[in-house]
This record gives structure tokens, C-alpha cells and sequence, in this order.
């Protein structure tokens, strides 16, 4: 982020009172900019040193957006009610409109084929073959066999049954899991290419040694763990890739249970622990749940989010915004930049500009009692949005994951929700 500058030389400073006689207009002046307000006056004071007062708050200065609940409309509710774990949106039949792949902690998976109209159908049954039950945790979706075809992966966690689906030429997904060289209890995946060979590998987040697999070309995996990933024995729940360091190689970031991870590319894939050169507070015994890379300041580096909960005794507590200083660590962000609240259950988070005024919001995912959170990014600094952009009716529900993408095709973001005991939630911007 970039440098505050003091308060009288900034010029994105909003008066948060002024003091205005019984005029009609009155011209402001700033720093850099001239700003005219039009005020009507219905009651004027006949004493001259009286005076109306114009009072506006940050929260005055975000975009309206209206957002309408459309998940009975669009979904099918019922084939939702249990426990959502992740959605991935992706085109898995090539007809040229977004599909969503969901997966379901002890119930089947779910594919969902949109109608072209961002309505959605359950064609799950049709095209997974087979169609078991897992305790599925999380999506990787890629061509991994190089076909042209989309594949799915899902992470699994307790029963360590991870399901691994090669779609074939009538768009089946024929279950693979020969090609998978070993299994843990895992509550992440994520495909990146390690390698730069342009196949699609897979890194699994688990509850102890992190896996990493290259793929061999054809779909079919080799366990290069030893090789490129250090040894750590967290419980990652998530992991995030992206140029930390800006030298033009994809890095990685484990969110972890205990202390986080960052681990920096050597430029062939081989992966070293930097936590306690990245991070501030690399120490720092957070469980976090979810993290998310971005670039917030518009510096051209990638910023990080970690997404904590209150479900183990003695965690910090606190989501965290660490804000990437010139490629080189991440500073923790200041209390006024974004809020300090440990009140949150918040297993994700998602980036996305949902305003459309060239900056990328936040959105929390929070479960378990604790309401769904919007942020507005206003001038670098996030502004809790969420009463002004989403639905004053919206029910608490506890979500899982959330993703912000176009779901109807009108070309204005949308905001999904996967929730934990309910049927998942869609908002539609109007």
C-alpha cells in the first residue's frame, strides 16, 4: 500500500461536517479538487451564527448496489439442503455458459448444468459415473489428460477417499482415482503447473505433510513431495498461488490451522519455507481457514487476506489484511485501513470488484451465528458495505465459501454462497 500522506495534503478527504448558512449552494474547496453542493434549505435560523449542519460518513460515499435472493428461482434448493463444502464455476460442457460444480461433506457431488439462462439443473446423477459418497472438502478443476476436455478433483478429508474424474468424450466423468499416487486426509487441492511443462499439476492441503503431484502428460500423477516441498506437519485448510516476490514465478501460500506458510519458488518448482521473511508475525498461532491473494493497492503487487475462526482455544482470532511492501513482506494492514473484530467465524473469503469502480472489494464468508460481511474498497481503505449492498432480509445462514462471478451472464457480478446445514444461497445484482 501506498504511503498515507498527511491529512491536509490528501485529496480524498470527504468533510465529514460543514458548516452551512441559508444559502443555496455553497463551493468547497480541497487540496486538488473543487466540489459543489446543492442544498435545499427549508427552515433558516434568523440569528447569523446559526447553522444547518451537513453530515456524511464514508459508508455515504461507496456505490448503491441492490442485490436480490433468487436461490429458489435459480437453484435446486432441495438437492442443496445438506452441507456444501466449495463451489467451482467452470464451462464443463463447452456450450458457452458457466456451470457449478459443488462439493458435498457426506452426501454426493454435484454438478449443476446451467440452461443458459443462469438457471440451474442437477445433472449429477447422469454424469458422474460412478457416484459415491465422500467426505469431500474441495475442487480442482482442469484438462489434466490434455483432451480438451474439463476434469474435477475432489479433496476429501476424513474417510481419505479423494475423487478423481476424467470426463470422456459423451461428458461423463469416469472416476480415475489409479492415476492418483497416494491419498491423505486433505482439505485442500489446488492445479497449478510446477513445472512450466503447461500439464496441470496438483498440491493437496493436508492434515500433516502437504502433498505435491506432477502430472506425466497423460492425466497420471508422480509424487514429487520429497523432492520440492519442505516438511511440515500442519493441517493446511487452504491453499492460495501467486507471484509473492514479483521475480515471475507462481509461490505459494499455506493457510494452516497453526502458523501459516509461505513457501517462495526457486523458479524449477522446488519450493522453500520464507514464513519468517514474508509474513509479520510468522508465529502467530492463528487458525485460519481460508486465505486470498489480490491486489488491493493497485501497486502491482499481490496482497493477502487470511480468513481466521474461533473454533480452537488460545487462536488469534482476528481476520487479517497483510498488505505486500514492494515484493519484499507483507505488513500487517492498520485498524483504520480494515477493521479489527474478533467476533467472526470466517472460513472464506473472496476478491472481486464488485462495484466496478477498478478496485477489488472484500467478501467474508462467515458461519455458525455470525452474519455474512461486504467491505468496499474506498481510496485503499475497506468500508464495512454490507448493509448498504446486500439484501436488509437476507437470513443468517452459515457459510462455507463464497465466490463472486457472473452467474446469469447480464455482466454484473453476482455473489454465491456454499452453506453448512442449508440450501446454498445466490444473490443476483439487479
Amino acid at each position: 500500500m501506498k504511503k498515507q500522506e498527511p491529512d491536509q495534503f490528501r485529496d480524498d478527504i470527504f468533510l465529514s461536517q460543514i458548516e452551512v448558512p441559508a444559502l443555496s449552494k455553497i463551493i468547497i474547496l480541497t487540496t486538488s479538487f473543487i466540489v459543489v453542493i446543492g442544498i435545499t434549505t427549508t427552515q433558516c435560523s434568523s440569528n447569523p451564527l446559526e447553522s444547518d449542519t451537513v453530515k456524511t460518513t464514508p459508508l455515504d460515499s461507496i456505490a448503491t448496489l441492490s442485490f436480490t435472493d433468487q436461490s429458489s428461482a435459480l437453484l435446486p434448493v432441495n438437492d442443496l439442503r445438506f452441507n456444501s463444502m466449495d463451489m467451482e464455476s467452470a464451462d464443463i460442457n463447452k456450450d458457452g455458459y458457466p456451470d457449478i460444480i459443488i462439493a458435498m461433506e457426506y452426501q454426493r457431488n454435484i454438478i449443476l448444468i446451467n440452461d443458459s439462462t443462469g438457471k440451474f439443473i442437477n445433472r449429477s446423477e447422469h454424469l458422474f459415473s460412478p457416484w459415491p459418497v465422500h467426505d469431500s472438502e474441495d475442487i480442482a478443476i482442469s484438462d489434466f489428460n490434455s483432451d480438451g476436455r474439463l476434469d474435477l478433483y475432489f479433496a476429501t478429508e476424513d474417510d481419505i477417499t479423494d475423487e478423481y474424474y476424467l470426463q470422456s468424450l459423451d461428458g461423463k466423468f469416469i472416476l480415475s482415482n489409479d492415476l492418483i499416487p497416494r491419498m491423505s486426509t486433505s482439505n485442500a487441492v489446488l492445479s497449478i503447473d510446477i513445472n512450466n511443462d503447461e500439464a496441470p499439476d496438483l498440491i493437496l492441503g493436508n492434515q500433516g505433510q502437504n502433498y505435491m503431484f506432477l502430472n506425466q502428460g497423460d492425466g497420471s500423477f508422480k509424487d514429487v513431495t520429497k523432492e520440492r516441498l519442505p516438511i511440515s506437519k500442519k493441517t493446511t485448510q487452504d491453499i492460495e498461488a501467486g507471484d509473492i516476490n514479483g521475480d515471475g514465478y507462481v509461490d505459494l501460500i499455506f493457510a494452516n490451522e497453526q502458523n501459516n506458510e509461505v513457501l517462495i519458488n526457486n523458479g524449477l518448482g522446488f519450493f522453500n519455507d520464507s514464513t519468517d521473511k514474508f509474513l509479520s508475525f510468522p508465529n502467530l498461532n492463528e487458525e485460519t481457514r481460508e486465505a486470498d491473494l489480490g491486489d488491493i493497492d493497485g501497486d502491482g503487487d499481490l496482497d493477502l487476506f487470511f480468513a481466521n475462526v474461533l473454533f480452537q482455544v488460545g487462536e488469534y482470532t482476528f481476520n487479517r489484511l497483510l498488505v505486500n511492501k514492494e515484493n519484499k513482506f507483507f505488513e500487517e494492514a492498520d485498524g483504520d485501513v480494515f477493521e479489527k473484530n474478533s467476533n467472526n467465524i470466517s472460513v472464506d473469503i473472496d476478491f472481486a470488484d464488485i462495484d466496478n469502480d477498478g478496485d477489488l472489494d472484500i467478501f467474508i464468508a462467515n458461519g455458525f451465528g455470525t452474519p455474512q460481511k461486504v467491505f468496499a474498497n474506498l481510496n485503499g481503505k475497506f468500508i464495512n458495505a454490507t448493509s448498504k449492498w446486500l439484501p436488509e432480509n437476507l437470513n443468517t445462514f452459515n457459510a462455507i465459501d463464497v465466490e463472486v462471478l457472473d452467474i446469469n451472464g447480464d455482466g454484473k457480478l453476482d455473489i454465491y454462497y456454499s452453506v453448512f446445514q442449508g440450501s446454498d444461497v445466490v444473490l443476483i445484482q439487479d
